[in-house]
């Protein structure tokens, strides 16, 4: 409704002005006209009914689009609780200063039958690197730290060899750190409460993966130590630098740390899926995500910090053009992942950037399209299902922006077409972390892909065929496969991944 209240209020401005001017400029001509007035009564009884034709109309459509909008998201959001995907999924969608849609469903505590409302409080996972980007931003813009020296700067007690490494280059994911998550121990022997010396003990004897700044490989190890490089130069622990450089100035009330100890009201519980329905997850203690995944916030507080930072730039120029900065590899294009820690790509035809959160029991993503000013965050108490939130939101946004959804064709393909594009296809740079794709014929005719390989254990997931060698997800359009060339011997398979092309080659055969 607020839509179509705002969008009738723009129209009746801009008629009425144009009233306005008609009366003004005709008035002034009656003063030599031989009927003064006549023709300034004309154009505003011409424009009055202007008004009564056009507004009500503009009104009644506006409002029927707005609820149509809100009443299919809502549908599809309970579509998902229905099917079983989420205990709870929390969407807020807004356009302008516009709340598309604002609510929840379903429960987020499942054993005492607690609904989910808007103000619910989520774990955000990954979302907490954009705000310790920012915090590291706001600090080096006020001549904190420089970004520039090497770690070992800040942390002279840090002997791992990432020490030489320049601080912008965690902001980047360029420092070519292991990611300690990838261990094969984490998380399982890490459950108790660890020390922030435990926690670095981990990754920082690890040989680097790469030269610095020679490729992209996402870290949590990275953005573990820009926590502690904040803690250094602040002389406060991360939780306080955080609140009094970035959440007190947004003013974020209910974005904080997620520590299982503090009460934190209207905090929903996190699951797992089984076979058997849904246990509750286990709970990291905060030292372990730490600065790279600890923090809990609300769909209104995460509209907030778009607002306030991507859009209204509170923090200054200086400020959003460091977290806007997309580095570059050698020989290579601009990276997608800004200093800011948002993905910066084209989707859907516009500019969209946006970051997925995973926790144990807990999944997210935030989306921002600059130039519809649209910004859409969604929130689950569970782990990725499907659809997973990246998906939920590219639906809702193509509801939105009007954009058709992918259509699967009603073509069917030959057992010869199929068998020609099955196979093990690698990525194009491994460091990146991407897994082998195995792309197998499917029992119903169809292609279905497999990560780690045709022969990986593990359940594989459908294609639809679109036309030609294109192909989607079956679970959702937003994942498409195309093989190159259009006929013959496959040389080449792009993934689009949300957005992201990530390149593939097939194996040679043996």
């Amino acid at each position: 409704m607020a839509v179509g209240v705002r969008k009738s209020s723009a129209c009746r401005m801009s008629v009425c002005s144009i009233c306005f001017d008609n009366l003004r400029s005709n008035s002034t001509m009656s003063i030599m006209s031989e009927r003064p007035g006549s023709v300034a009564v004309v154009n505003l009884l011409l424009c009055l009914m202007l008004l009564a034709l056009i507004l009500p109309k503009l009104s009644a459509t506006d409002a029927a689009s707005s609820s149509e909008l809100e009443a299919r998201i809502d549908a599809y959001v309970q579509d998902i609780i229905a099917a079983g995907a989420y205990p709870a999924v929390a969407v807020s969608v807004r356009q302008g200063d516009t709340l598309v849609y604002h609510a929840a469903q379903g429960f987020a505590d499942l054993e005492h039958q607690v609904p989910a409302s808007a103000d619910t409080v989520f774990r955000i996972g990954s979302l907490t690197k954009s705000f310790t980007s920012l915090l590291l931003a706001r600090l080096a813009v006020e001549g904190k730290l420089d970004l520039e020296l090497p770690v070992a700067t800040y942390l002279p007690a840090y002997a791992g060899p990432a020490g030489e490494v320049p601080v912008r280059k965690l902001m980047n994911h360029t420092a070519g750190l292991l990611n300690y998550t990838d261990l094969p121990e984490f998380p399982h022997a890490y459950w108790g409460k660890l020390t922030r010396e435990q926690m670095v003990a981990m990754f920082a004897d690890a040989d680097l993966v790469y030269a610095p700044g020679s490729e992209f490989l996402y870290s949590n190890s990275g953005t573990y130590l820009l926590g502690l490089i904040a803690e250094a130069v602040t002389g406060d622990d991360y939780a306080t630098a955080l609140q009094q450089w970035v959440l007190d100035p947004l003013q974020l009330a209910d974005t904080s740390i997620g520590d299982r100890e503090a009460l934190i009201p209207r905090r929903a519980r996190g699951y797992a899926a089984t076979e058997s329905g849904f246990v509750n997850a286990p709970w990291l203690y905060p030292l372990i995500p730490f600065s790279a995944g600890a923090l809990t916030s609300t769909l209104s507080d995460m509209q907030r910090y778009i607002q306030q930072v991507h859009e209204a730039a509170v923090f200054g120029e200086d400020v959003s053009e460091l977290i806007a900065h997309r580095s570059a590899l050698p020989e290579g294009p601009l990276l997608n992942y800004t200093q800011g820690a948002l993905i910066d790509r084209d989707r859907l035809g516009r500019r969209q950037l946006g970051h997925p959160g995973a926790i144990d029991g807990f999944s997210s993503y935030l989306t921002w399209y600059p130039d519809d000013a649209l910004s859409i965050v969604v929130f689950t108490n569970a782990g990725a299902s499907l659809p997973d939130p990246i998906a939920i939101e590219q639906r809702i946004a193509r509801m939105v922006l009007g954009v058709p959804r992918l259509q699967p064709s009603n073509a069917s393909l030959t057992a010869d077409e199929l068998n020609a594009l099955t196979g093990d296809y690698l990525p194009g740079r491994v460091q990146m972390g991407l897994p082998s794709l195995g792309i197998v014929a499917h029992e119903q005719g169809e292609l279905a892909v497999r990560l780690g390989g045709m022969h990986a254990p593990g359940e594989s997931v459908p294609l639809q065929h679109v036309a030609g060698r294109h192909f989607m997800a079956a679970h959702d359009e937003s994942m498409e496969f195309r093989f190159e060339p259009e006929s013959g011997p496959v040389t080449s398979l792009e993934l689009d991944w949300y957005g992201a092309l990530l390149p593939y080659s097939p194996t040679p055969n043996p």
